[in-house]
């Protein structure tokens, strides 16, 4: 994971209960692709050294509540211009 991920995760792990992200609900489960493949649920902070840091088979950057996402930083990006299901 590139530098803003691990500082999103890092927050979203921190205030884990205390988030609610308008189509997800309340932030109770995060679980992440490890390096063998599998999803590991992080409870704490230092779990997130078994994270998968970067792969292209991953379908998604993190699991939260069971539902997959895809991090991404706003701003002049690549991706930034394009339409994303949430304005639709």
């Amino acid at each position: 994971m590139a530098g803003n991920e691990i500082d999103l995760v890092t927050y979203l792990v921190a205030n884990r209960g205390k988030i609610k992200l308008k189509h997800l609900g309340v932030v109770n489960k995060l679980s992440f692709p490890s390096k063998k493949g599998e999803l590991v649920e992080v409870k704490e902070l230092s779990d997130l050294e078994k994270l998968k840091t970067q792969a292209s088979s991953k379908k998604a950057d993190a699991y939260i509540n069971d539902f997959g996402v895809s991090i991404k930083q706003s701003g002049a990006s690549f991706g930034f211009n394009r339409i994303q299901r949430a304005n639709l």
